[in-house]
């Protein structure tokens, strides 16, 4: 056995989970289910890897106590507050923190890409009005410009078609540095959960197809009308980044696929999203499972797709009519998250079967959410 191997944790020993998002609370319930406590550190006292754990450790204050409980340290975010990154850093864990940086830091991960040859969009990093406006007439309008460093959950940017609307992108501009990137109307956008262990061994999950709603949270439905060839360079392009990452456990590849049938990485994500939410019912091993297998030093399973489906998030002016459609539709899984943390998010719908038609027309008609023009 490769000596990386040796780094095993067992039952009855404890992981600890940090991260903000309902996927920690599905990651602490995968943990216990394996056997192991659980210690769950946030800066938020209702953080849903908090409220899921048996040993609860809330606020700075608590760091040390959370490091003295945990044999093995993970995040489930793929953007944490500068703090807890900073704390991170002086942690020796499986899943490091290098991907963190490349999430937080879209300069960075652009030279990455350009480093290893992976298709990206074409860029410029510009400081000021003047900059941007030269930058998008070398690009091409139109373009989509946000900072460099992520200020939170969501990086904000602005879409360009034209000189005419660099007066709307002012806002973002404040001395610090500035993405300017190529836009692609029209394009779809498709993802691709990995998890990789401590070998460096590589299982990927299906290519799904992922849109942000008019409340910037991610629809993720089952991929299909594709080609093979189109998923082929997917799964190789993110074989190629395992090769290339000092990283265990999962991670998600995003990419762009344009009219034109070219196929671009728009990001690469640490953590478990709502892509990994998805494969919790439409596959055979869930991607938590798979994380946590890497980090205990377990071998990683073999992934096979089990049903088709379409996750989509519901806030909670929504409940209600959620509510409506319980006695009426079997194939609709619903979870609710109940954390005030998480809100306006109040949970999701995951819709299963096996004609993924039949499923849209259901969600459709059911009129809960709005699909503008789709």
């Amino acid at each position: 056995m490769d000596e990386k191997m040796t780094n095993q944790l067992l039952p009855n020993q404890t992981i600890g989970i940090m991260g903000d998002r309902i996927s920690s609370r599905y990651l602490a319930q995968e943990a216990q289910n394996m056997g192991f406590s659980v210690a769950g550190f946030s800066l938020e006292a209702e953080s849903p890897a908090v409220s899921a754990a048996e040993y609860k450790l809330v606020g700075q204050a608590n760091w040390e106590a959370f490091l003295g409980l945990a044999s093995v340290v993970t995040y489930t975010d793929d953007w944490l507050p500068h703090a807890t990154v900073e704390n991170l850093a002086t942690v020796q864990m499986p899943q490091g923190t290098n991907l963190l940086d490349l999430t937080d830091d879209h300069a960075l991960s652009r030279a990455f890409f350009e480093a290893h040859a992976i298709n990206i969009l074409p860029y410029a990093i510009a400081s000021s009005l003047e900059d941007i406006s030269m930058a998008a007439n070398k690009l091409g309008y139109p373009v989509v410009v946000k900072p460099v460093y992520k200020h939170g959950k969501h990086s904000e940017s602005v879409i360009l078609r034209g000189e005419f609307d660099l007066g709307v992108v002012a806002p973002l501009v404040d001395g610090g540095a500035l993405i300017v990137e190529t836009w692609l109307d029209n394009a779809r956008e498709f993802a691709v959960a990995a998890v990789r262990n401590q070998v460096g061994e590589l299982v990927t999950y299906p290519v799904v197809e992922t849109k942000y709603d008019e409340n910037q949270n991610r629809r993720v439905w089952s991929a299909k009308q594709l080609d093979a060839d189109v998923i082929g360079v997917m799964d190789e392009t993110v074989q190629q980044i395992s090769n290339v990452i000092d990283y265990v456990g999962a991670y998600t590849t995003e990419f762009f696929f344009s009219e034109a049938g070219n196929v671009y990485v728009r990001d690469v994500f640490t953590g478990l999203g709502e892509v990994s939410v998805f494969y919790m019912q439409t596959t055979d091993v869930n991607v938590f499972k798979n994380h946590l297998r890497a980090l205990t030093g377990q071998a990683l399973s073999e992934v096979h797709e089990t049903a088709e489906g379409i996750l989509l998030p519901f806030i909670d002016t929504q409940v209600e009519q959620i509510y409506r459609h319980w006695q009426i539709k079997p194939a609709w899984q619903l979870a609710v998250y109940h954390s005030e943390v998480l809100l306006p998010v109040a949970g999701h719908v995951l819709a299963l079967g096996d004609d993924i038609d039949k499923l849209w027309n259901q969600i459709k008609v059911a009129h809960v959410w709005d699909f503008g023009e789709d």
